[in-house]
């Protein structure tokens, strides 16, 4: 019952930091935060302000959340048994070896790209085929065939990591000695597995339902945003006064005098989604415990096998060939970045592809291949920086837990390490990290209007960086101190320990060849994380970087001003184009940046499950 009691802790500080944030958003700092969330929490008591704080909420975008959720979570556990059984009962090689590369690719995938690959399939499958999903409806009572699409792409990656879990805890049970005994007796395999060995991974399928409504959970601001669909979530961007436009708040009243930040929709929103966290997480620990309560936790913790030397190979490839053309772009493009290409007399910007625009152009006429080409450093050279810091830093804090863990006897270090990764997986981490951030779109929109010096790029930089990485330090940190410790139990750790030597003296001796390589499939994993984050923030207008520019994306015959990128880089170019809709008018805007960002992320997966080897 402790990892329960430590849940609910969890569940209670994920409440106060919801509340907390929420009201961070439009009054950004500690003390006005703290004030704020007791007031909105005595006003709603009282039933006062209820306007202000709550404009617009009603009961059927509940209903649309539960509805869109629910489909998810079905699908979510559907898909991964499907996954579980034909990884596993596939018999022939070819069958196998094929399941096993459309999973790897995948898993490659970050969850929040699945939406953009839907949007984008979409487009491609209306453009060129006249096929019309049921997509980008708008309307106010989704049905079911308007809600499978996003429920879709929020429950394939759920499905995956629930594929993922149980694999390896199905591998591992068929190695076990009675399964060996049954099968030399002559018992079939299909029985074994049926009777005995599905039956005892029962609790990993279950603890895994729990993270896989984690990764559901994740995306779902982003989902609902994008796909437009009318459920609370998607009141979001409206209730911090969001203007799609040019990526800041509107000030003073607007659409029918809707107030400018409406702190109790926000905080609605997150506690939404921090129930139903809650609700999965303790409904199968406690059914997995009332069920299966001799079987252990599902772990996190790296186990040497064999590397999978294609996937290094060809994610190895993908990113030196990417870096290469970006050293050498001249070779593809003659074009600059920054250079404003005119088309004939009756064409207007943005130009459409061609042998020599192979993207097309934005919409004042820079060639987007260029762009994507000259952003190829400046792109993967800080997300690689930033995962390097994550890395670092999780394995300091890990192993601050870790030899102070007194060989088995917890003490305050893990503890803490512990009850910290709870909170982190209650929280709804995209939704905690834009209201924190986004008080620096206000800050440079002031100084802009205000004709003060705006903010020095280097704070900026600082600010982002520092926040995203301690959200993923958070994940990181629990991560290797799960692995470290599993390590610290084998049996040749004992005779370390007989002799004298620490188990920090052991890790960089004896165990250096697993630190490395589990740092190294950690660090190309975390790229990917990273740069699917940092996509979902530029689609809000939250660049690592930011001024007050011209958009770039926003097709009107005035010219229009609003955040932009100070960097030019796949990852804002792609926020534009989602920030303002550009690709409903223009389709082949978004795939040239699409292309490049999932190029990397795929390459940097393919290098770290190929180092992890593995299911």
């Amino acid at each position: 019952m402790k990892s329960i009691g430590r849940d609910i802790f969890a569940i209670l500080c994920a409440v106060i930091i919801v509340l907390g944030v929420s009201v961070y958003g439009g009054h950004p700092s500690l003390s006005a935060s703290v004030q704020g969330a007791v007031a909105l929490v005595r006003d709603t008591l009282a039933g006062k302000h209820l306007v202000e704080n709550y404009w617009g909420v009603t009961g059927y975008e509940v209903v649309n959340s539960l509805q869109l959720i629910g489909l998810a979570f079905i699908m979510a556990i559907f898909l991964g048994a499907l996954f579980v059984l034909f990884s596993v009962t596939a018999k022939r090689r070819v069958s196998r070896a094929l399941l096993d590369g459309v999973v790897t690719v995948l898993e490659s995938v970050p969850d929040a790209m699945y939406v953009v690959i839907s949007v984008a399939l979409f487009l491609v499958l209306l453009e060129n085929f006249q096929i019309a999903l049921p997509l980008f409806g708008g309307n106010f009572y989704p049905t079911f065939t308007e809600t499978l699409i996003p429920a879709l792409s929020l429950a394939l990656p759920a499905s995956l990591q629930i594929r993922r879990l149980v694999t390896e805890r199905l591998e591992e049970e068929m190695e076990a000695h009675y399964v060996v005994t049954a099968l030399s007796k002559g018992s079939s395999f299909r029985r074994a597995f049926y009777r005995h060995i599905l039956p005892n991974a029962g609790a990993t399928f279950l603890r895994s339902i729990a993270v896989a409504v984690s990764i559901l959970l994740a995306s779902l601001l982003f989902c609902t945003y994008f796909f437009q669909y009318h459920d609370l979530s998607f009141k979001f961007a409206q209730a911090i006064g969001w203007d799609q436009s040019t990526g800041y708040r509107l000030t003073g009243h607007f659409m029918g005098y809707i107030p400018a930040y409406q702190p109790g929709t926000i905080a609605l929103i997150g506690l939404l989604l921090v129930v139903f966290w809650a609700v999965a997480r303790l409904l199968t620990e406690l059914l997995s415990r009332r069920w299966f309560p001799a079987d252990r936790d599902v772990t996190s913790a790296f186990i040497w096998q064999p590397m999978r030397k294609f996937w290094i190979v060809l994610g190895s490839v993908i990113l030196l060939v990417l870096l290469f053309f970006g050293t050498f772009p001249q070779l593809l493009t003659a074009h600059g970045p920054t250079q404003i290409l005119l088309g004939r007399p009756d064409q207007s910007w943005p130009l459409f592809p061609s042998k020599s625009t192979p993207m097309g152009t934005d919409g004042v006429g820079h060639d987007l291949f260029s762009i994507m080409l000259h952003g190829t450093w400046s792109t993967l050279l800080t997300t690689i920086g930033i995962a390097i810091l994550v890395t670092v830093g999780s394995f300091a804090i890990a192993l601050l837990g870790v030899v102070t863990d007194n060989r088995g006897k917890q003490r305050w270090p893990s503890t803490v390490l512990r009850t910290a990764n709870s909170i982190l997986s209650a929280l709804p981490g995209f939704f905690v990290l834009f209201l924190i951030l986004y008080p620096r779109n206000q800050a440079i929109v002031s100084a802009y209007t205000s004709h003060k010096a705006s903010i020095p790029i280097w704070r900026q930089d600082v600010v982002f960086v520092f926040w995203l990485c301690v959200l993923e330090m958070g994940r990181g940190s629990y991560v290797f101190y799960e692995t470290l410790t599993e390590w610290g139990r084998f049996s040749f750790m004992e005779g370390v320990h007989s002799i004298g030597r620490s188990d920090f003296s052991a890790l960089v001796t004896s165990l250096r060849p697993w630190l490395t390589r589990f740092g190294l499939s950690f660090i190309f994993g975390e790229m990917s994380r990273i740069l699917s984050i940092m996509t979902q923030l530029a689609a809000f207008s939250l660049f690592l970087a930011a001024k007050i520019g011209w958009l770039q994306f926003t097709f009107s015959p005035v010219p229009v001003h609003g955040l932009v990128a100070a960097q030019s880089n796949w990852v804002s170019v792609l926020g534009g184009i989602m920030n303002q809709y550009a690709f409903i008018s223009y389709p082949f805007v978004l795939y040239g940046p699409l292309i490049f960002i999932l190029l990397a992320m795929l390459a940097s997966n393919f290098v770290s499950r190929g180092i992890r080897g593995g299911p």
